[in-house]
C-alpha cells in the first residue's frame, strides 16, 4: 500500500516590534509537533487531534536570538516572541521579497515606524477624567443634568422634538408605486 504524505500550510501571522519578532502559527488543537527556531528561521510541523498535518518553514529577514524566545500555546495557535539581534523594525518578515499568501500581519504586535517608545504616552497625566472611570473623577465638571433636562423640553409629543414623519399630507411615499410586470423572454 502506498501512503501519500499530505500536509497543509497553516496561516502564520507576524508582528514587527523593534526588540522582538512575533510569530503566531494558527493551528487548532495540536497533539504532536516539531518546532525548530534558529537565528535564521523557523521550521514547524504539527498534527491536530483530527489527524491533519500542518507544516511551515520560513527564513527570517534578519537574525534573532532563539535562546531567549518565549512561547505561548493555546487551543487555537502557537505564539512565539523571539528577540531580535538588532533592535530595528524590519521591512518584511522573510528574506524573500514576495509575501506568501499564508503570511499575514499581526497588528496587535506591530510597532509603527514613527513610534519611538514602548511605554505610555508622556505628558498625558494632566488630562481630564472620563465619567464613570475609577479614579478619574467622574463629576463631568460639575454639570447639573437635571437642570439640563428641564431646559430641553418634553419629548413625548407635547413640544420639543419636531414631527419627523415627513412633509407628505396624504402620507404616501413616492417609492410606494406599483412596479410593472416583468417581460417574459424566450430561451436561446
Amino acid at each position: 500500500m502506498i501512503r501519500l504524505f499530505v500536509s497543509f500550510h497553516p496561516e502564520v501571522k507576524w508582528g514587527n516590534m523593534k526588540k522582538a519578532l512575533w510569530i503566531t502559527i494558527e493551528i487548532p488543537d495540536v497533539k504532536e509537533r516539531e518546532l525548530n527556531v534558529t537565528e535564521d528561521g523557523i521550521k514547524f510541523k504539527g498534527t491536530t487531534s483530527e489527524g491533519k498535518t500542518y507544516a511551515v518553514s520560513m527564513d527570517f529577514y534578519d537574525k534573532v536570538n532563539p535562546s531567549e524566545m518565549k512561547e505561548h500555546e493555546s487551543k487555537r495557535h502557537i505564539q512565539l516572541e523571539i528577540p531580535k539581534k538588532t533592535h530595528e523594525l524590519w521591512p518584511r518578515a522573510m528574506k524573500e521579497k514576495a509575501k506568501p499568501q499564508w503570511l499575514k500581519s499581526d497588528f496587535q504586535h506591530f510597532q509603527d515606524e514613527d513610534d519611538d517608545s514602548d511605554t505610555d504616552m508622556p505628558g498625558m497625566g494632566g488630562m481630564g477624567g472620563m465619567g464613570g472611570m475609577p479614579g478619574m473623577g467622574g463629576d463631568f465638571g460639575g454639570a447639573d443634568f437635571s437642570s439640563l433636562m428641564s431646559k430641553m423640553g418634553n419629548f413625548n409629543g407635547n413640544g420639543g422634538m419636531p414631527d419627523l414623519d415627513g412633509d407628505d399630507a396624504d402620507g404616501e411615499d413616492s417609492d410606494d408605486e406599483d412596479l410593472p410586470d416583468l417581460e417574459k423572454t424566450e430561451k436561446a
